[in-house]
């Protein structure tokens, strides 16, 4: 199945939010309008954090498709417990009910 998600790269801007406390918060984005989140009520300490890893989605995506698929080209790796947990991983991704 094909992925649905916003195409990358996705990128992050920060922002104030308007309370007057200055709270600082992160949005990532497709570049132009389309906002994949926001951490703007976010109370968490890690938000920025969380915001840099959602922004690098489609990145990773991508990355373990592409080690996948040299995975399944070698006997020796292509049928190992690693390589089932990656493909139920993108499945999720793309809102799919894993193998198993």
């Amino acid at each position: 199945m094909e992925a649905k998600f916003t195409p990358g790269p996705w990128v992050i801007d920060a922002g104030f939010d308007g309370s007057g406390d200055f709270n600082q918060y992160w949005q990532v984005h497709d570049g132009s309008d389309a906002i994949v989140c926001s951490t703007m009520f976010c109370m968490a300490g890690n938000k920025e954090a969380n915001a840099h890893l959602i922004s690098t989605a489609p990145d990773l995506y991508e990355a373990l498709s592409d080690l996948l698929f040299l995975c399944r080209q070698t006997a020796e790796v292509s049928g190992t417990q690693e390589v089932k947990v990656a493909c139920a991983a993108l499945a999720k991704a793309r809102g799919e009910t894993p193998e198993t």
